[in-house]
């Protein structure tokens, strides 16, 4: 065996889940802690304890575990899935320490699981295209920042992301695997990362949809490369069809807890609020919130529009969540082609990163300040964040015939975009759909090309 081959051997084994560091992955490891440094230093950061819901839920459960408290004081009000994620770390804090303490346990269990994503994100790349394609795509992943960003908060971004990597690392061994055999450890990996995706993010739900597409496909196909295929993906809709039941049941059943009631409340809650977004302003991408949206037109109409619900809630006894889905409904009957624009806009600002929570003149990086920093800092950032895209795209226009087998890479990307087109935009949404897209990339830059049957080719 050449170096190469060699290299597929020890990072893509199918028979076990080792990580087996050589020198690249150090040198991963150790990029990756400079770019924690570096983002540390960044002149905006994200709130450091999010909306309070996580932080608060997880020290909850975690002085239950430590025999502090009574689990009948446990309540989820959103996604269960950071909750536990950050759970674990807060455990060997004592239960009565500042929150600062709580923090740095969190940020570095982030930076704990971030460094093993970057090396699942590289053998991933190395299953599905080769050794130059697993460097190319642990390198685009560490060169955006996006990910580490959001590891300076807690907040449900990092454990999302986290779990996409492992759902695409677990489908690229099983495909990867000469047996195909569903009782394997890469569908097991792919099974729990995909539950723990959704646990963390319910939009992540549209591959559903993706998969249910992409499955039928595959079956129509008659081969017995497309039966896998679909078999894997009618596999994964079942999966994620019982971890939805099994949080629904379970949240209904936590003593202080209105989590189901919650969540239903905070999807006509964010439908609704896009109904405004963009509408008469469709280049104003300032973040949706009251300190940043200062004269905003679309954000005024929005709270006059609300205040209204309110008073009719109040007056009819209706719930909010019903009349702002029935408010949201007329209003796409009513005015069609607004709609269709607002969806163009939002789908353009998904991938554009923007730094909105500090004034351009003020923007600051080390001694250089200003409008003239504030734009080169952009212009770099995106012109990253729109490569991999692209390179995506073109990997899977060159490879059509593998396009539906892929979904498990590129489905999140997709299936969030159009989601979140459609109800409400924030880029970083789309986080859980950036380690496919940067291993779709990799495969593009890596230059290698896979043979017809799916598989890494042997020698």
């Amino acid at each position: 065996m050449n170096s190469q081959t060699q290299e597929i051997a020890l990072l893509g084994s199918s028979k076990a889940c080792r990580l087996n560091l050589d020198k690249f992955d150090w040198i991963c490891i150790l990029a990756l802690l400079v770019s924690f440094i570096v983002v540390g230093h960044l002149p905006a950061a994200p709130s450091k304890y999010g909306d309070l819901y996580f932080h608060e839920e997880a020290k909850t459960l975690a002085s239950v575990l430590q025999g502090n408290a009574s689990w009948k004081e446990i309540a989820i009000a959103r996604a269960p899935g950071p909750v536990l994620y950050y759970a674990l770390p807060y455990t060997l804090v004592p239960h009565d320490a500042p929150d600062a303490v709580f923090w740095d346990a969190a940020l570095a269990w982030n930076i704990l699981w971030m460094a093993i994503a970057i090396l699942l994100i590289r053998r991933t790349g190395v299953l599905l295209g080769g050794a130059a394609a697993g460097k190319a795509a642990a390198a685009l992943s560490l060169v955006m920042p996006f990910a580490v960003y959001y590891s300076f908060g807690i907040a449900a971004e990092t454990p999302a992301y986290i779990a996409a990597v492992f759902f695409g690392y677990g489908w690229a061994l099983w495909r990867n695997d000469r047996t195909q055999t569903f009782f394997s450890s890469g569908v097991l990996l792919a099974l729990l990362g995909l539950g723990a995706l959704i646990l963390c993010r319910p939009n992540a739900l549209v591959i559903v949809g993706v998969a249910a597409a992409c499955g039928m496909a595959a079956w129509l196909h008659r081969s017995e490369r497309g039966t896998a295929d679909a078999a894997f993906a009618m596999l994964c809709i079942a999966a994620s069809l019982a971890t939805v039941a099994i949080e629904s049941v379970s949240l209904k059943h936590l003593p202080q807890n209105g989590g189901v009631e919650m969540q239903s409340s905070n999807f006509s809650d964010v439908v609704f609020e896009g109904s405004f977004q963009f509408r008469s302003e469709p280049w104003d991408w300032r973040f949706w919130g009251k300190a940043t949206r200062s004269g905003s037109v679309d954000y005024r109409n929005w709270v006059e529009a609300r205040r209204e619900l309110l008073e009719q809630s109040a007056s009819t006894g209706k719930s909010m969540a019903e009349l702002e889905m029935q408010w949201t409904l007329r209003d796409i009957v009513q005015h069609p082609l607004e709609r269709l624009k607002m969806f163009a806009v939002r789908a353009l600002q998904l991938n554009i990163w923007i730094e909105n929570s500090k004034n351009p003149s003020a923007f600051q990086i080390g001694p250089f300040r200003g409008w003239s920093v504030y734009l080169v800092f952009h212009v770099l950032l995106n012109a990253i964040a729109v490569l991999s895209v692209f390179a995506s795209i073109w990997f899977l226009a060159f490879h059509r015939d593998q396009f539906l087998a892929y979904w498990p890479v590129w489905g999140l990307w997709a299936g969030l975009l159009l989601f979140h087109a459609f109800t409400y935009a924030e880029p970083r949404y789309m986080l859980p759909g950036e380690p496919g897209m940067a291993i779709l990339a990799g495969c593009a830059l890596g230059g290698r090309i896979k043979s017809k049957n799916g598989r890494i080719p042997q020698k």
